[in-house]
């Protein structure tokens, strides 16, 4: 079961960080610096961190069935965390008009994931 897990971080991890330089390639055509993120950054960051790990979690599932598991833990990301779709679907909106502002939630929820990652075997 940990190889399992491990594998599945460590592809995770790879696809994160395509999708993290992809997506600064293409939104650094727009910058939009009057727009503000009614999410706090703090909270931000858990959250993309969550949204990455459940995309993982639903990686060995296919089609209709994938789906269904990523609307269950998005349905409970939103509760956990207090947002609403369209809260995180503007918040996302604005990141891709501000690529160094979305560079900077990135980083921060790639090391807040790395941070978790060490403190997995730690919890007693």
């Amino acid at each position: 079961m940990l190889d399992t897990r491990s594998r599945y971080w460590e592809k995770g991890r790879s696809l994160f960080s395509v999708f993290l330089f992809g997506s600064l390639f293409l939104f650094t055509l727009a910058c939009d610096e009057e727009a503000t993120i009614s999410i706090p950054e703090d909270k931000l960051v858990r959250v993309l961190a969550d949204v990455y790990i459940a995309e993982i979690a639903a990686q060995p599932y296919l089609d209709e069935e994938k789906d269904s598991i990523l609307n269950v833990y998005y349905d409970k990301i939103y509760e956990i965390h207090g947002v609403s779709i369209s809260e995180l679907n503007t918040a996302l909106d604005i990141l891709q008009n501000n690529p160094i502002q979305m560079d900077s939630i990135y980083r921060k929820a790639s090391e807040w994931l790395k941070e978790m990652e060490k403190n997995v075997g730690n919890e007693k």
